[in-house]
């Protein structure tokens, strides 16, 4: 769910009170987070022995008894001291061992905000919990936050009058007790909906910026018509994660030879994006400007080029690409390929052995600072006609499954070999297909690249 549409769920439930109210925020809370369990309780003491009573209690959707449990070793018990909103996405037994209600029931995840009193005290616990990871929710904190501030007034308005009638106030003082709450509702309301606004103009303003960045980006990368011009066939594979990517391509013929890069830059997104273009003007002044095409020089020179477009004597060397270049001479029967690479192979399908042989990059990135840096070495390869090159980021190799498992260097050198009768253009979309089987129901965690060209 959206956090425009979880703020307007918020409004709408807003005029509720009570056992309904608390009963109506657990199930919102768990439809929004995607988790099993929810409860909101408050922290009572029996012989000097702290315990949650649980005030609403649901699981899937659904409304339970109420009963109370142990606070000491819980995750309850760690925002309680906190007094704040935290987030346990994995590994929940593992945190807190000694929860015996996580054991019991395999939980692995856990949402939970602290409830406070007028004074700003933590007194009790908005929770969720499962058994499975938790998901990513846009603004999380920030809507669980809202939820237990609402359900702490809501707590503190119950108690309020429970103590006006167990003193017999007269009836005229609970009916301005409970106008004056709906006043503060209405006020919350309002805020609300001045706050819903005012993200969705800040979406909107970010959306365009965004749009414009992924447009010139996009203008900067090499043409189709390019690769069809140089290759009997090819594939991209183009997958950003945040719609700008840190991932890009470059060709160029230079010297009546063909040179292509795949790069990896730090980071996603605009960040990444930023990367990219620097990484690209740099590749343009040194390969095409000044027609550098032998690749561990090029790779030094954009080494050197690149620290001194980034740092100064205030900033570290926490930036950089990974990226490996292919210079392609065409001869009669042959193909002389020199490789070289920072922290990314080579792969190549050589139809007359009929396998995926792996040539190995250096062992260094490009704009890392290290004390003893090994030059960048190149690899000279003569390929018959057909052969194929694969080059691409780490990101297909890395992305994770629903178990947390990478997808990984041998399986895809595993899925290449097996796939060779294949055209190219097929070949694409059987890697695109087995990349959507591995990632099901798991988010992509990093830009995607993967690019291919037969000689």
């Amino acid at each position: 769910m959206t956090t425009d549409k979880t703020l307007k769920t918020i409004l709408e439930g807003m005029t509720l009170v009570g056992e309904v109210f608390m009963d109506s925020i657990i199930h919102q809370l768990t439809q929004t987070f995607d988790m099993r369990y929810g409860l909101a309780g408050k922290v009572v003491e029996k012989r000097g022995t702290k315990y949650i009573q649980t005030l609403s209690f649901s699981i899937n959707g659904q409304k339970q008894e109420n009963f109370s449990y142990l606070l000491a070793g819980t995750p309850c018990e760690k925002i309680i001291e906190r007094n704040n909103v935290s987030c346990f996405p994995d590994d929940l037994q593992g945190l807190f061992p000694d929860a015996i209600n996580a054991k019991k029931l395999q939980l692995n995840s856990f949402w939970g905000g602290a409830i406070h009193n007028t004074k700003g005290e933590a007194i009790g616990i908005l929770s969720m919990f499962d058994e499975e990871p938790a998901k990513s929710v846009p603004d999380g904190e920030y809507i669980l936050s809202i939820f237990a501030a609402r359900l702490s007034a809501e707590i503190g308005r119950l108690e309020h009058f429970n103590s006006l009638k167990s003193k017999n106030v007269q009836l005229l003082e609970q009916r301005e007790e409970i106008l004056n709450q709906r006043n503060l509702i209405e006020k919350q309301k309002e805020h609300l909906e001045e706050t819903l606004l005012r993200v969705r103009h800040q979406e909107q303003r970010i959306s365009k910026s965004i749009m414009s960045a992924q447009k010139i980006q996009e203008s900067i990368l090499p043409k189709e018509r390019l690769f069809s011009k140089l290759f009997q066939s090819y594939f991209i594979i183009y997958e950003p994660k945040d719609i700008v990517s840190g991932d890009f391509f470059w060709a160029s013929t230079v010297k009546n030879r063909i040179i292509i890069v795949v790069a990896d830059c730090t980071g996603h997104g605009v960040p990444g994006a930023f990367m990219s273009m620097i990484g690209n003007t740099l590749l343009n002044k040194i390969i095409r400007e000044q027609e550098i095409v032998d690749p561990a020089k090029a790779l030094e020179l954009l080494d050197s080029e690149f620290k001194s477009s980034i740092y100064n004597k205030d900033t570290q060397g926490h930036y950089g690409m990974d990226l490996g270049i292919c210079v392609i001479e065409n001869d009669n029967n042959t193909r002389k390929i020199v490789f070289a690479g920072a922290k990314r192979p080579l792969y190549v399908f050589k139809p007359t052995e009929k396998i995926i042989e792996k040539y190995k990059s250096s062992r260094r990135s490009i704009g890392v600072v290290l004390k003893n840096e090994t030059a960048f070495e190149n690899t000279t390869l003569c390929l018959p006609p057909n052969s194929i090159l694969y080059m691409g980021s780490d990101g297909l190799e890395d992305q994770n499954n629903v178990r947390r498992k990478r997808f990984g260097e041998n399986n895809l050198i595993k899925l290449l070999t097996n796939i060779q009768e294949q055209p190219l253009s097929l070949q694409k979309n059987s890697i695109k297909k087995a990349l959507q089987e591995h990632m099901k129901n798991t988010e992509q965690r990093d830009d995607i690249l993967l690019l291919a060209v037969k000689l």
